[in-house]
């Protein structure tokens, strides 16, 4: 990881400072096209940590998932019940506030009550929460469980719930609408939720050519209800896929691209296009981990990968593989990131 004393970290926080101050005087200039940014080989990307206060700074609160609900960025613990019944919300100027170098304590995020309507209890070897995404005054999120004991069988869940006026609560229904696993791995369930003005799109973890050589993407229907739709093409893309950024106006989302070697046995990779497409970076080249982000795109044909190079992470100095199970984007200035329990609870942020 990075140490905030480096001369690099001083200077990569100074520059997004100035980014911050120049962006509000200087016009958006319109995005590059994808084949104007992918370099020739990947370029690996440090991380810059953002301190929090307790209690999100345990390993216990597994935090599994995050999304911008206007400028509050909603951290989903996997349990909510270990805090009292709550999400926790953090405000986009104090995050800004933090990189800029203006404030170096630890965030602290506010709790925001959560009502479950029970489903903790009465779905069948509930496993927690993995992933959050609101469209409007909407919130949805997926539900793990494992119903057996005696079966290594998963079971995923899409919840729908509404937000109450100034975040005084987000309260869920207790309808919920099943999606069976896409192979037969443990742990392993319909992680990712992709929001859409009209629709959301639901991703398995496991998406290899050697565990899963068909994949899709399930589709629900926003404008007339959370309403099932036919499953849609998925691309094979190696290890997990563990969240997702919103659809934008074309369709563009980026993906959490994540492998913890002891998974090896598990997820079986194959050999992987993407790294053999761009590189490997020179810490990846030397572990079994990988942590990056991919750019996917809706399409009439399906999710598809764009042409756009994927953001590889610098890997942790000591070694330990970071579990990034939360994305969101902080603007255009890149991307906010957060582990669960392994190692710890990590937030950070990435440039683009």
């Amino acid at each position: 990881m990075i140490s905030p004393k480096s001369a690099l970290h001083k200077l990569t926080l100074g520059l997004y400072s100035l980014t911050l101050i120049a962006c509000a005087a200087i016009p958006k200039l319109p995005t590059p096209t994808p084949s104007r940014l992918a370099p020739a080989t990947a370029t690996e990307q440090p991380i810059h940590i953002i301190s929090l206060a307790a209690p999100l700074n345990k390993p216990n609160a597994e935090i599994s998932g995050m999304a911008w609900y206007g400028d509050q960025l909603i951290l989903l613990p996997q349990y909510p019940s270990r805090f009292n019944n709550s999400l926790f919300a953090i405000a986009k100027s104090d995050i800004n506030t933090y990189l800029a170098g203006q404030n170096t304590n630890p965030l602290l995020a506010k709790p925001i009550p959560f009502s479950d309507a029970g489903l903790s209890t009465s779905i069948p070897g509930f496993e927690g929460f993995e992933a959050i995404a609101f469209v409007g005054e909407r919130v949805f999120l997926t539900v793990e469980s494992k119903p057996s004991l005696v079966s290594s069988k998963m079971l995923g869940y899409l919840v729908e719930g509404t937000v109450a006026p100034n975040l005084s609560r987000i309260r869920l229904s207790s309808q919920k609408l099943r999606i069976e696993p896409q192979a037969e791995l443990g742990n392993t369930t319909d992680e990712t939720i992709v929001a859409g003005s009209d629709r959301i799109l639901t991703l398995y973890e496991a998406n290899g050519s050697n565990v899963n050589p068909k994949p899709k993407a399930h589709v629900f229907e926003l404008t007339t209800g959370l309403t099932p739709q036919p499953s849609i093409p998925f691309p094979n893309i190696e290890y997990r896929i563990t969240d997702a950024t919103p659809m934008d106006a074309n369709g563009k989302f980026w993906v959490i691209n994540y492998m913890f070697p002891g998974d090896a046995a598990k997820l079986q990779p194959a050999k992987d296009p993407i790294a053999s497409k761009y590189g490997l970076g020179p810490t990846h080249a030397k572990s079994q981990a990988v942590e990056r982000l991919l750019e996917l795109q809706l399409t009439p044909s399906g999710v598809v990968l764009t042409d756009r190079a994927p953001i590889v992470l610098k890997l942790a100095d000591d070694g330990q593989s970071r579990n990034w199970e939360g994305i969101a984007m902080l603007d255009q200035h890149g991307f906010l990131l957060v582990t669960d329990q392994h190692p710890n609870t990590i937030l950070a942020f990435v440039g683009r």
